[in-house]
């Protein structure tokens, strides 16, 4: 993974890469940024960069964007340059070989886990889960982590990062370098380390060996314990605009400008929730969805039943996108009144729904129906039943247009 690879946030790579030129590199960062950002993939592009041989130099003074990455009063950052726009890592050298192939002898992986059939006790630590770490990062630097624990098989238990976990941290550490600049400790989500494990850790992470770097990548600072988010210099990164995630579906995925614009206004930033809708016909969950309203405004019940059984057979993939495409049409039902423009994001078909949607059903009923939406993807995470949850629903929502 190189800066290259990921579309926009040039403040952040530009802020990134004149640290270390300026050498001002602090020796802990915090990537933080919302499920579906590019707060992984920007960390992984940026350990590349520390650890690639034949990095570009450059005596260009740092830009002036770090205030607005770290809450202060942004600035303007300077313009693109020739000089600037290539500034990354080279890709090709040894360095860069392996960590394209996440196998750098100097990065250490450090990731919540549980134990599973195979792995038990005090062996479900990240350095077990090495060769499934590698696969999830190599399908997608923006994965979640449902789909990590349902790549590894750990669906059904509560993980965390181990005090066990830290002794290795430490004893990782203390090792000197085979081949890289730098010795890095990379931790994926920290708000799910046991506090003893993130107690055992404080002095080394204060105090590193020289020339040792911790990365360490959140989606939830408010979990972090304040004695780990202290330590850590913090690097926000941003959702992706809906103009991103429909240039990278169209321009990297081959989607048709039309539907990847429609993905990303599901998505809502959410690049791997984009990805994943782009391989659903985003345009049968709306039919679906406008149909299954009908039902239920006209109260057939046995129909109601018929839709809950079929659509409790299908995928969960597409019983989410049902539920996403329902959550989009009513929030701009919501809109669609008092707002146009930019504000209205729909289709011609879309918006003929929400017009006539929004003569039936007051701003409070639209709320209460996205709140039982919202409900119904919780259930669906944690592997409710999906005829019964979709039933349950259907019936909820039914009383809520009626009433």
């Amino acid at each position: 993974m190189r800066f290259a690879d990921i579309t926009g946030l040039e403040e952040v790579k530009e802020h990134l890469i004149n640290s270390v030129q300026a050498n001002h590199l602090a020796h802990a960062l915090l990537f933080v940024g919302p499920t579906g950002s590019a707060n992984l993939a920007i960390a992984l592009a940026f350990a590349t960069y520390l650890q690639c041989t034949s990095r570009r130099k450059s005596s260009e003074p740092a830009a002036a964007a770090e205030a607005s990455l770290f809450g202060g009063t942004p600035e303007v950052a300077p313009a693109k340059t020739a000089d600037t726009a290539i500034r990354d890592a080279c890709g090709t050298c040894p360095s860069c070989q392996k960590m394209a192939k996440f196998q750098h002898p100097d990065v250490h992986w450090v990731f919540p886990v549980s134990s599973t059939s195979t792995v038990k006790g005090d062996h479900a630590v990240s350095k077990s889960f090495i060769t499934e770490w590698r696969q999830f990062l190599g399908q997608s630097p923006y994965g979640s982590l449902s789909e990590w624990r349902h790549l590894y098989g750990g669906e059904d238990k509560q993980v965390n990062i181990s005090k066990e976990e830290s002794r290795n941290i430490i004893g990782s550490l203390t090792l000197k370098s085979y081949e890289g600049p730098y010795k890095i400790m990379f931790i994926w989500l920290p708000e799910y380390m046991h506090p003893s494990a993130a107690n055992g850790i404080l002095k080394i992470l204060e105090e590193p060996p020289a020339k040792t770097i911790f990365i360490l990548v959140t989606n939830d600072t408010e979990k972090l314990l304040a004695t780990i988010l202290s330590r850590t210099q913090i690097v926000k990164i941003r959702s992706f605009s809906d103009s991103e995630v429909a240039r990278i579906l169209n321009q990297q995925h081959e989607l048709p400008i039309e539907k990847a614009e429609a993905v990303a206004r599901l998505a809502a930033g959410n690049l791997q929730e984009a990805l994943r809708l782009a391989t659903e016909a985003t345009d049968e969950s709306f039919a679906l969805f406008r149909d299954w309203m009908r039902l239920c405004y006209e109260r057939q019940y046995s129909k109601l039943v018929s839709f809950s059984d079929d659509m409790g057979k299908m995928g969960r993939d597409s019983q989410r996108n049902l539920l996403l495409t329902g959550l989009n049409l009513l929030r701009e039902t919501l809109v669609y009144p008092y707002a146009s423009g930019d504000l209205v994001r729909l289709q011609s078909e879309e918006l003929a729904f929400a017009e006539r949607f929004s003569k039936v059903a007051t701003p409070l009923k639209v709320q209460q129906m996205a709140d039982l939406l919202n409900q119904t993807l919780y259930y669906f995470e944690r592997n409710a039943n999906p005829k019964i949850a979709l039933l349950d629903l259907s019936l909820k929502l039914t009383s809520i247009l009626r009433a």
